[in-house]
This record gives C-alpha cells, structure tokens and sequence, in this order.
C-alpha cells in the first residue's frame, strides 16, 4: 500500500490540476469568508457545519478520477507485473491519499471561515472539542465515501472527462434530493440546542458513510477483476 502511496504523492500536484486546482481551492475558502458576514456567531452551529463536510467529498473525488481514469492511470493499472501492488492494495493506498486531500481541503476552507468569523467578532470562538471531534469523524467518512464513490465511476467509465461528468451529475442529484429532504423536513436544518444529539446522529451517519465507502471499494476491485479478465481474452 505505501508504495502506491508514495506514487500518489508523486503525482500530487499533476492529480491536483497544478495552478488551476490551487486556484480553485483558494477561491472556495475565500468564498467560505464571506460567510460569517451574514451568519455571524451562528455559524458555529453543527448543523451549518455539517455543510462544509460535503466540500470533502467533492475534493476527494475529483483526486481518485484523476488518480484512477487518467491515461498514464489505466496503463499503470492494465500493464501491472506480478511484482507490482495487488488491486487491494492499490485501492487501500489510493483511497488514502485522496481522502487526506479532501479531508486537507476541509479544514483550509473551515478555517478561513472561522479565522474570518474572529475578524468579525473581534475574538476567537470555535465550536466545542466534541463537536469539532465529530465533524472530523464525519468528515473523514464522507471523504472515504467520495473517493470511493468516484473510483468505482472512474474505472467503469475509465474516461476521465466522462467520469467528471458522471461524478457531477451523482452530485446534482443528491443535492436536489437534500434540497427536497429540506423542504419535507424543516426541522433538519433547525438549528440544534442539544449538542448530545448532534454527536449522535452525525457519528450514526459516518458508520454508514464508512460502510457505503466499502460497498463502493468493493465495485471497484470487482471493476479491476472485471477488466483482467477481458484483457486476458482479448486476442
């Protein structure tokens, strides 16, 4: 696993887009500034917090696509020898990297928010060890979720920029279904009194993250299977 690894950080700042990527994660935590102007101390309620979770997956994913449907990507992976990694390992290491980067993404992004929040409040408020606690656990899971996620659409459709579309429109319509969970049940957006069940619920939520990143882990190692074999058939 740790020579995929080391092979991913290698690769880091090509996976990352170079300038334009760093560009782009610059301009969200930037954007995540202009948040406590309108918030205020009430950005710190978990439930707003839970939203900048959701940043990791997208970073996570956009790495894993590049890490797993880039051209010099699918050689590596079709042209393997028997010394190289086993595709256990190969997801283990991959899925690592990609998960630390959109885990890296979200504690910029939150912090620029929060560093922007004492600037406008003249002092330091953070939310509560459990629940920073919590929205780390979470944000973990939901990061290993993405990268997964997007690694099974990565070597299903093995195209890169076919698999960003796919990856975008499993996006789009998770945010219209939250869009309509919002509407039906206003309440998920409340604000919460009780941080208790704030830890509760989002550590409830990050074990079936956990688990529907390994259903996903899975596809892939099926995926790679899948492709040996047709290779090895292939005249």
């Amino acid at each position: 696993m740790w020579t995929v690894v080391v092979l991913e950080f290698s690769q880091l700042w090509r996976r990352l887009g170079g300038v334009r990527g760093l560009l782009m994660l610059a301009a969200l935590a930037a954007m995540g500034t202009l948040l406590p102007m309108r918030l205020g101390p009430a950005l710190l309620d978990p439930v707003y917090l839970l939203a900048f979770s959701i940043l990791a997956a997208i970073f996570s994913g956009t790495y894993a696509i590049q890490s797993w449907a880039g051209a010099d990507e699918r050689a590596w992976l079709e042209n393997r020898g028997d010394e190289a990694p086993p595709d256990t390992e190969v997801l283990r290491g991959k899925a690592l990297v990609a998960t630390v980067y959109g885990v890296a993404s979200w504690l910029l992004i939150l912090g620029a928010t929060l560093g922007a929040l004492a600037s406008k409040v003249q002092m330091v408020m953070v939310p509560p060890p459990s629940v920073l606690a919590t929205l780390f656990v979470f944000t973990v899971a939901v990061s290993a979720l993405g990268s997964n996620a997007a690694a099974a659409i990565a070597v299903r459709f093995e195209s890169a920029p076919l698999a960003r579309r796919m990856f975008r429109l499993g996006l789009f319509f998770l945010l219209v279904i939250g869009v309509l969970l919002a509407k039906g049940f206003p309440s998920l957006l409340r604000p919460l009194d009780a941080v208790e069940s704030f830890v509760i619920a989002a550590l409830a939520s990050a074990v079936v993250f956990g688990f529907l990143a390994s259903v996903a882990g899975r596809l892939v190692l099926r995926c790679l299977a899948d492709r040996r074999i047709s290779l090895s058939i292939t005249p």
